[in-house]
């Protein structure tokens, strides 16, 4: 029975590792240049439900990168990463509904993907809702909330974000006008 257990152990190490391996593997070719071969990687990922090689592979769709630019590929693979919890294709995802990549142009759906993103993380989801309050694009417009976004924004690294805070203290949008705090973003 322990020879059993041990070697299911095993074969689900192995599977694992080999999951994260096809992705690493692609990412180190990616990272050469090596077009053709991390996508034979990213798609072997893909096919054994590995979400981040879906969402390597969309990227390259998306850009055109060792493949014919595909929006409607693109889509597809971002969709089957984000709904496999890859927060970046989430991101992406959001990107083309907001800008009628591959998809009819749909803010609602890009808000609700960029917030799907920003609760994953993913800094520029929060800076592109904190955009899309700030603007009333798929949302009503609300500078506090707009404001809060960035704020979460530029904590995770995102300048742009601190930027828009800065303008937003100018301005007093959502703040009360400060031109001293501006000054610090």
């Amino acid at each position: 029975m322990k020879k059993i257990i041990l070697g299911i152990v095993f074969n689900l190490f192995v599977c694992i590792y080999s999951y994260a391996d096809d992705v690493d593997t692609g990412v180190f070719y990616y990272g050469q240049g090596n077009y053709n071969d991390a996508i034979k990687f990213f798609e072997k990922a893909c096919e054994s439900e590995n979400t981040g090689g879906c969402f390597a592979l969309g990227v390259m769709y998306a850009n055109g990168q060792g493949v014919k630019q595909d929006y409607f590929k693109a889509v597809e693979l971002y969709t089957k990463a984000c709904e496999g919890g890859v927060a970046g294709s989430c991101f992406n995802l959001g990107l083309m509904y907001a800008n009628g990549q591959g998809v009819k142009q749909d803010y609602f759906k890009a808000f609700e993907l960029f917030s799907k993103a920003c609760a994953g993380g993913v800094a520029g989801s929060c800076f592109n809702l904190g955009l899309m309050h700030a603007n009333g694009q798929g949302v009503k417009q609300d500078y506090f909330k707009a404001f809060e976004l960035f704020s979460k924004a530029c904590e995770g690294g995102y300048t742009q974000g601190c930027s828009n805070l800065g303008l937003m203290h100018a301005n007093g949008q959502g703040v009360k006008q400060d031109y001293f705090k501006a000054v610090e973003y």
